[in-house]
């Protein structure tokens, strides 16, 4: 199963919902705080969303694969995948000659 942003969405609104609750009145049950409230305000908001914002989901899918697509194209242009293996060496040899005491 994915995640996708209606369920993300829901489960903030749900979490912050049980904040404000338990900063609100410290006294109630935890079972009403922290279980029952939490579970209610998901399902409202899964209900919500999906009678008001039919394309929330779709809308979320194309926001992480453009985001995706732009941090691999910006990683594969830099070339930067060729260079790490060798910068790592050399600081591995580094490390090692200063840990020897070589390098006085």
């Amino acid at each position: 199963m994915r995640f996708n942003l209606e369920f993300i969405v829901a489960l903030l609104a749900s979490l912050t919902a049980a904040y404000f609750v338990n900063r609100g009145s410290p006294n109630m049950s935890p079972y009403i705080t922290f279980l029952l409230l939490p579970l209610l305000i998901a399902y409202l908001m899964v209900l919500i969303i999906n009678n008001v914002f039919p394309w929330i989901n779709r809308f979320g899918y194309e926001a992480s694969s453009y985001i995706g697509d732009k941090s691999l194209g910006q990683i594969n242009d830099t070339n930067y995948l060729q260079l790490y293996p060798s910068i790592l060496l050399v600081l591995v040899i580094f490390v090692l000659l200063l840990y020897n005491g070589i390098l006085n």
